[in-house]
């Protein structure tokens, strides 16, 4: 399922689970939700769990 090679159908349903998983969001909240709003929140999601990542390594930085 990693890389370029995974089917449109299966991405699309990886997709609606991860954003109901990750936005509290039923499965049929998520059908009726735009696919541009789904990916948009998905990708500021993305950014707010890479920039935490960045400031907890910061922090074990200075403690260590």
């Amino acid at each position: 399922m990693r890389g370029n090679n995974t089917e449109p159908e299966i991405a699309l349903e990886i997709l609606l689970y991860s954003y109901c998983r990750t936005f509290s969001v039923t499965p049929e909240e998520a059908q009726n939700t735009p696919i541009k709003t789904i990916n948009k929140l998905m990708s500021i999601h993305g950014a707010v769990k890479e920039l935490e990542a960045e400031e907890i390594d910061k922090a074990k930085n200075r403690r260590g």
